[in-house]
């Protein structure tokens, strides 16, 4: 009995590509929903009613810059460390999107992620 219940686990983990084992962090934005957000158009209540809390929020001139961070650490394989950050003018309007390699706070991750 023990046999076949290794033997269905290893299954599960085979067939989820080991997706059990990953750490994710943050908030994952897709293409579709960055296409949704359209400049000098969405304001702020729009993108945290779609996205919810930013993991940073931070300040340029008369500008804000929502930071929506999102990290997986994976078993195997490549990891995923992506930000989406929107600014926002002093009318709470969205003037631009950026998307980039996201911020960690973690040494290993970012000396992980750079091989």
């Amino acid at each position: 009995m023990k046999k076949l219940l290794c033997l269905a686990f290893a299954a599960v983990i085979s067939l989820s590509g080991c997706s059990l084992l990953n750490y994710e962090t943050g908030t994952a934005i897709t293409d579709n929903q960055l296409q949704t957000m359209q400049v000098n158009k969405t304001n702020k209540t729009d993108i945290l009613a779609t996205f919810g809390t930013p993991s940073r929020i931070m300040t340029s001139g008369k500008d804000q810059l929502l930071c929506y961070d999102h990290q997986i650490i994976k078993s195997f394989g490549k990891n995923v460390n992506e930000s989406v950050t929107f600014v926002i003018n002093s009318k709470e309007v969205l003037t631009k999107i950026i998307k980039g390699n996201g911020q960690s706070s973690n040494p290993l991750v970012d000396a992980a992620n750079k091989q």
